[in-house]
């Protein structure tokens, strides 16, 4: 068995393409857990309507106690507890996963399923920023991320639940060339601020008015490949007039980028950027 998990909570006001994160994952799992945390908008109702019987909803209280990174943990761990799966295959609610990843991921679970070097799998990312049409994908965004996890007693999510490790330690991963598309940093303005407010809100219980929002252009790339067709409609309805002054990139951060690539090769580490795992080997389908 293969399982799909994540949490939500009041992602249907903030603009979420929530249901097309659930649907992304149903072909490559057989239940997918969605705990639900009540609240204010229909997020639990849009959930139901998908009406697939993979899908088990767990309706959980928000408890106030809970703030910062440790909100996000806690709903995401409870939501991995709950998987019966050899796998577990992690989306958050602004994710989408490719179908051209599918088999690449099913290939990679079969071939590490009784591996006990392997307890999770890499994928990467293109993060969408203010138009479907422009992305990141490279620092100081995040370049990849373990989103497939092992069923072991110890692992759980770590930080804002970007990721996971087993006891504080990082997790012996395989890197997988397959894809997630972030659309979270792809709203429009008025759902973007909200996401930032409620963001400050919950990490810092913080009421700030947020005013300029999409002025990250450094790097910033044109995508000329294909959204998955279950984005259409959220791409039509959310589409606004963003044309962004592509900022170059400074020397010093170009350097630091052929560097990373060369040491990849190498050591199969990045030097001077940041992983939330240990890599073992890179996957080829």
């Amino acid at each position: 068995m293969i399982s799909g998990f994540s949490f939500f909570h009041n992602v249907s006001e903030i603009g979420y393409p929530f249901v097309e994160s659930i649907l992304s994952v149903l072909p490559i799992v057989d239940e997918f857990i969605a705990v639900v945390v009540r609240g204010s908008d229909d997020t639990l109702k849009r959930i139901m309507e998908i009406q697939d019987k993979k899908i088990k909803i767990i309706e959980v209280e928000k408890y106030d106690n809970l703030c910062g990174n440790e909100y996000f943990r806690f709903y995401t761990d409870l939501a991995l507890r709950n998987c019966q799966g050899i796998w577990r295959v992690y989306i958050q609610a602004d994710e989408v996963l490719i179908p051209e990843s599918y088999e690449i991921i099913k290939s990679a679970m079969k071939k590490y399923e009784n591996s006990q070097k392997i307890l999770g799998l890499v994928l990467r990312y293109r993060h969408f920023y203010g138009s479907p049409r422009y992305y990141h994908d490279s620092a100081p965004w995040y370049r990849w991320e373990i989103r497939v996890v092992k069923n072991h007693p110890h692992i759980s999510s770590w930080g804002d639940a970007q990721g996971f490790r087993i006891k504080g330690k990082k997790i012996p991963v395989a890197v997988l060339p397959a894809y997630i598309h972030h659309y979270g940093w792809m709203l429009p303005y008025d759902y973007a601020r909200k996401k930032i407010q409620r963001a400050i809100k919950i990490r810092h219980n913080q009421d700030v008015d947020v005013k300029d929002i999409f002025t990250q252009t450094e790097g910033l790339k044109i995508f000329n490949g294909k959204h998955p067709e279950l984005m259409n409609e959220f791409i039509s309805k959310n589409r606004w007039e963003f044309e962004p002054k592509i900022k170059a990139r400074p020397i010093k951060r170009i350097i630091q980028n052929v560097v990373a690539n060369i040491t990849e090769k190498i050591f199969k580490r990045r030097f001077l950027e940041y992983q939330n795992f240990k890599i073992v080997e890179y996957f080829n389908a």
